[in-house]
């Protein structure tokens, strides 16, 4: 039996996207009978070691030097770890590592490095490493498993926006939530549900705002079943992460305000892509989206280029770089038949 580590990573100051879709691989490898360990810093904060106390899996702890044997790891982290990487390739000399949107493509103990988009950083050095492996694309994102049943490849786009979900993950650094609830007459005609992740840094001031919203206004705390709402709303708004791949995936006209710089370079790419709508809080610049999303064609042609992006194959495909792995581990099975990989080469000539 095959054995393999996660390192993935968690906060309020981060985001909660790379653990979510860590989540989701390992979900999958687990039920080819894979162990999956997820790896802790012995020091790892208190936040973090809650989030997996009713999660399914194993936490084996590190104090990053020394590591247990392996046949892969998988690394998922807001940041690169030379370091860490460099100590389990040490303990692990034949083992396969693949990183997630890794942005020090001169790590030549790295054996597969997939970037959603390769940003400028992520690009130099990468000539003068022949050991890894690079690919890229939004055809190796990750889509969770509760997300496939409410996948329809024709999406049913409404004439009109009556249902808006505004969603920014698990933290929403950027306080994008309450900016958004602090001008309610962008969305006249609309009904407006706000969702507040787990750790919200801003989470006072948004229910606080709450009660002065008018009543086509809907605030809640953390769900559990975030794609029923996401397939019931006409339009999200969110960051540029996971919540961005997701809405994609179900075909959802999507505005993107972005959290971060990397969400800022990644969602101006989807945006050329025709999958969303890039925005920000300058000059207006949420409203005018706002105003673009009214065109009902200019939504159904979203929708259906997002739906070619993100075909729900990633997990598959991240699978396929452990290739320690057997061959029949690697067949990945779809609840639903997505739009194949043909289509997304076609779209990108």
């Amino acid at each position: 039996m095959k054995t393999g580590f996660i390192r993935a990573y968690g906060s309020s100051k981060y985001g909660m996207g790379h653990l979510f879709r860590s989540l989701a691989v390992a979900n999958f490898l687990k039920k080819k009978g894979i162990v999956v360990k997820f790896l802790l810093m012995t020091a790892e904060n208190a936040e973090l070691k809650d989030f997996f106390k009713d999660k399914p899996f194993e936490i084996a702890q590190t104090d990053g030097e020394i590591f247990p044997v392996a046949d892969f790891l998988l690394y998922d982290m807001p940041f690169p770890d030379p370091g860490f990487i460099a100590n389990f390739r040490n303990s692990n000399p034949i083992a396969q590592i693949t990183a997630l949107d890794y942005s020090d493509s001169a790590d030549e103990n790295i054996t597969t490095i997939i970037n959603l988009f390769d940003h400028q950083r992520m690009l130099a050095k990468r000539e003068k490493n022949n050991k890894t492996r690079f690919l890229s694309g939004p055809e190796f994102a990750i889509i969770r498993e509760q997300f496939f049943p409410l996948r329809n490849l024709q999406k049913n786009i409404s004439e009109t926006i009556e249902n808006v979900l505004i969603t920014f993950g698990g933290a929403d650094p950027a306080g994008n939530t309450l900016k958004l609830l602090e001008n309610p007459k962008w969305f006249q005609n609309m009904r407006v549900t706000a969702i507040i992740g787990v750790n919200f840094t801003s989470k006072k001031q948004i229910l606080e705002k709450s009660r002065t919203l008018p009543h086509n206004f809907k605030v809640i705390e953390a769900v559990g079943n975030i794609e029923t709402y996401m397939s019931n709303a006409d339009l999200v708004i969110c960051g540029a992460g996971t919540t961005l791949i997701e809405s994609m995936f179900l075909g959802i006209p999507t505005i993107v305000i972005p959290q971060t710089g990397d969400e800022a370079i990644f969602g101006k790419f989807i945006e050329t892509q025709d999958g969303c709508i890039f925005a920000n809080f300058v000059e207006n610049g949420v409203k005018k989206a706002l105003n673009m999303m009214k065109d009902c064609e200019f939504r159904k042609k979203m929708s259906e280029n997002a739906m070619l992006l993100v075909d729900g194959k990633g997990v598959g495909r991240i699978i396929e770089t452990l290739k320690s792995l057997e061959r029949q581990v690697l067949e990945y099975e779809f609840p639903v038949e997505p739009v194949g990989i043909d289509d997304w080469n076609a779209l990108k000539r």
